[in-house]
């Protein structure tokens, strides 16, 4: 295939875009609150409704790179310091429907419902119940069929079925995989997936490094392993293998996750859960953070930022920019978590994906914008911030 060759994510790989052309700090746009619910918006008159946004024909993975499934294939950045970050990818899977990646392996699910995983396999993250620290190719799931979606974390993995129960396996240390099958001292691996019990009509999942939650048709949400938070949104010091409701989260539409927190989103604005030390503005840190954010419809989690795409397709981006991962200028020297700011210069979007230190946006025309560096601390560009639209693999 022209422009693209096969390999495997190496371990850890973080990867960033490099723009030119900074642009100045747009107006600050929502402010963030610690503790209590998002604050309904003021009475305006009623707007006319938007019709529904299309659905986007490429779907994009956040990673510690970002991805782009497109044509059942998941085509990761080759990274050769240009501006197009997709201009020669790595090529994994085929006729995959849905794909997530995880610290240093991926997997998919395919159209007939089956699962293929490739990479890393050192908490048995592959699932296809081998020894192997690596599969460098498409390695079969054992025993999963009719799956329609899969989840990642750090080194889990889950598998959500046609018929609402979920399945997971990989990384369960601290109980995240949702069973108490002891392969290892600890339960460290869960070497082939099991169901994870007491679940029915799950409709999304999130993985940090000990812990998973699940969103179901009812709009519930039921956490499990260590870290599991309570009704106040703070975590509690105990293994618990079972999904637990967590009330907090009821009436949530999605969920994301990275190795140490979780975002979801309302129809008021979005919770996140977690070690937000990298993701909250100094004053005021805690385990729990609300922000405003009117019909909130998607949302990405990178190692220490976060964007969201609200009702009108606006995006807003808060945490950790010093690589423009937020979509506007800060100095580089800067670690201080940014303040939920809104990206300028980009079309209404439909989606966002985050990786290491870049984001991408899917438009309601079908375009893609990124901005950030696919290539962590390059010195390529002085200001990757500005959006960029991007090319790609057809």
């Amino acid at each position: 295939m022209s422009g693209r060759r096969f390999i495997v994510p190496a371990l850890g790989a973080v990867t960033a875009l490099v723009w030119a052309c900074a642009e100045p700090r747009p107006t600050e746009a929502v402010v963030p609150k610690v503790a209590s619910r998002p604050a309904p918006p003021p009475s305006v008159a009623p707007e006319p409704p938007r019709a529904p946004a299309p659905k986007p024909s490429t779907t994009l993975v956040s990673g510690s790179t970002i991805c782009a499934l497109t044509r059942g294939k998941l085509a990761c950045p080759v990274h050769r310091g240009t501006a197009e970050p997709f201009a020669e990818t790595q090529d994994l899977f085929d006729h995959a429907v849905s794909a997530a990646q995880g610290r240093d392996f991926s997997c998919v699910a395919l159209a007939d419902g089956h699962v293929q995983c490739a990479g890393g396999n050192t908490f048995a993250q592959l699932g296809a119940g081998i020894a192997e620290p690596e599969a460098r190719g498409p390695t079969p799931v054992v025993g999963l069929e009719k799956v329609r979606a899969v989840r990642s974390g750090p080194f889990t993995a889950c598998a959500i079925h046609t018929d609402g129960g979920l399945s997971c396996w990989g990384k369960n240390q601290h109980g995240e995989s949702g069973s108490d099958t002891q392969y290892l001292d600890d339960a460290r691996a869960l070497a082939l997936p099991e169901r994870v019990s007491g679940l029915r009509d799950v409709v999304d999942v999130a993985i940090t490094w000990q812990s998973a939650c699940a969103l179901t048709a009812a709009h519930e949400a039921f956490c499990w392993g260590t870290d599991v938070w309570s009704r106040e949104g703070e975590p509690t010091a105990r293994k618990n293998v079972r999904p637990t409701r967590v009330p907090l989260l009821d009436g949530a539409t999605a969920i994301v996750a990275n190795e140490s927190a979780m975002c979801a989103t309302f129809e008021k604005g979005l919770v996140c859960l977690g070690s937000l030390m990298m993701l909250t503005a100094r004053e005021g840190r805690s385990n729990r953070l609300e922000i405003p954010l009117e019909g909130a419809r998607s949302v990405c989690l990178g190692a220490n930022h976060a964007c969201a795409v609200d009702r009108r397709g606006g995006v807003v981006c808060f945490g950790s920019g010093s690589e423009g991962q937020l979509g506007y200028a800060i100095p580089r020297s800067t670690y201080e978590a940014q303040r939920p700011m809104r990206v300028e210069k980009l079309p209404p979007a439909i989606e966002v994906a985050c990786g290491s230190s870049a984001t991408c946006a899917t438009t309601e025309g079908g375009e893609t914008y990124c901005f950030g560096r696919f290539s962590y601390g390059s010195e390529e560009s002085p200001s990757p911030a500005t959006p960029r639209k991007i090319r790609l693999p057809e």
